[in-house]
């Protein structure tokens, strides 16, 4: 039977000793023999963090004299083991690995496990033990950095975003997390342009796995997550490219009230997926009440709106929370009729028919509308759209018509009407 730490492992990165290793730290749990199992599972555990010692650059504050010294000790069998508990837990002249207190303390209870196991001391182990110290390592595995520093991290994202030696499929989480880490506050911003720049150069910015990247950037928490906020706020319409990924992550740019409104009045353009980010907005209540209106009218203007050709019945009931569709039907049929603007009709001829299947027709509405399609010059594309309206929705037409007799107002044929 297949345990669940069997999975986790497969998706793991580690050599090929390391894995050997956990096989037969997983042959001796299925067999019973928890010490020798928690024992094996120690010492690959250990393996592992050698070789990130072994394989990493020298952190920026260590001299170069004392990290070949670490290096060449892990390379002696008789040694390896303790000296890199020495590394783990080393802190002058700088931390090698960058880990809390808390892990710290975790790590050295675990040595004193695998010693009751190498020992034979008198303190029982069972099954439990290996599982717990199983659960650890994978809580904790990606945790264990070689503190390389804000260059070295920058040139691990280098190599992983050249697609020339590496898949662009490729796992970058263990980058993710080394991030704050290694980067220090004061080094956010000058780390931030530095990628920004390679992306940039590279014109992969907007590449679709450049700005997952940077998705999992402002996810990062605490610290980091501001200063990328900060960061992205004047990148132009990069930042609407992003926003426009993940709609949800406008969110993080709440407290940025001047960024808001230019993302709406300045930003936005004739794309399919900027509806879906507006919406996010107003659910959210981004956008200040008393900008709203300004915000609605911008956006019929600018943006066609293809989204709402198979809109989603959450995104219908947070425009009416919002208010956006009594704003829409002033905008349309009020006192300017924006549906005399061949263009702008043109444009939101979806939510105009969407209004009218939620709300129906009126007096004013049939009147704005006769006067519209009983002109010279008809916007057409609304008028088929409203005409296929009629013929899904008759009890809609029906009222339309009563509604024209009590006004003495002209049917257009253009509507459908004989």
């Amino acid at each position: 039977m297949k345990i669940p730490f069997e999975d986790w492992l497969i998706k793991q990165n580690i050599s090929v000793q390391a894995s050997e290793l956990f096989k037969e730290a997983i042959l001796c749990y299925k067999a019973s023999a928890y010490r020798a199992s928690l024992l094996f599972s120690y010492l690959t555990f250990q393996t592992v963090l050698k070789d990130r010692v072994l394989e990493a650059k020298k952190p920026s504050a260590i001299p170069q004299g004392l990290w070949d010294s670490i290096q060449r000790d892990l390379l002696n069998d008789d040694i390896w083991e303790s000296k890199l508990f020495e590394t783990v837990n080393r802190k002058q002249p700088a931390e090698i690995f960058l880990l809390s207190e808390e892990v710290r303390k975790q790590y050295e209870y675990w040595k004193d496990r695998r010693n009751d196991c190498a020992h034979a001391k008198g303190n029982q182990i069972s099954y439990q033990h290996v599982e717990v110290f199983w659960l650890f390592i994978e809580s904790n595995l990606a945790k264990f950095v070689v503190n390389g520093g804000k260059e070295s991290l920058i040139e691990e994202i280098k190599v992983h975003y050249d697609w020339g030696v590496t898949p662009r499929s490729a796992d970058y989480t263990k980058i993710i997390e080394s991030i704050p880490l290694v980067v220090e506050k004061l080094e956010h911003n000058d780390f931030l342009q530095n990628i920004y720049n390679y992306f940039n150069d590279k014109d992969i910015l907007t590449d679709d796995t450049v700005l997952k990247f940077w998705v999992s950037l402002l996810k990062i928490d605490g610290e980091f997550s501001n200063s990328t906020v900060k960061f992205l706020v004047d990148k132009g319409s990069f930042i609407l490219e992003l926003l426009m990924t993940e709609p949800i992550l406008v969110v993080y740019f709440r407290d940025e009230k001047r960024f808001i409104r230019s993302l709406w009045k300045e930003k936005f353009w004739n794309s399919y997926r900027v509806y879906p980010l507006f919406i996010t907005m107003l659910r959210n209540k981004i956008i200040p009440q008393e900008e709203i209106k300004e915000a609605i009218e911008r956006i019929s203007v600018v943006v066609g709106d293809t989204h709402f050709s198979r809109v989603e019945q959450v995104d219908v009931t947070s425009l009416q929370e919002s208010g956006f569709f009594e704003i829409f039907k002033d905008l349309a049929f009020g006192e300017f009729g924006m549906i005399n603007n061949f263009n702008w009709a043109r444009k939101n001829k979806h939510i105009i028919c969407l209004l009218l299947k939620l709300n129906g027709v009126n007096s004013q509405i049939v009147s704005v509308l006769n006067d519209t399609f009983n002109a010279q010059h008809t916007p057409w594309r609304l008028g088929d759209a409203i005409r296929e309206l009629f013929e899904d929705r008759p009890s809609i037409k029906e009222s339309y018509i009563k509604l024209n007799e009590e006004i003495g107002g002209k049917l257009p044929e253009s509507l459908g009407f004989n």
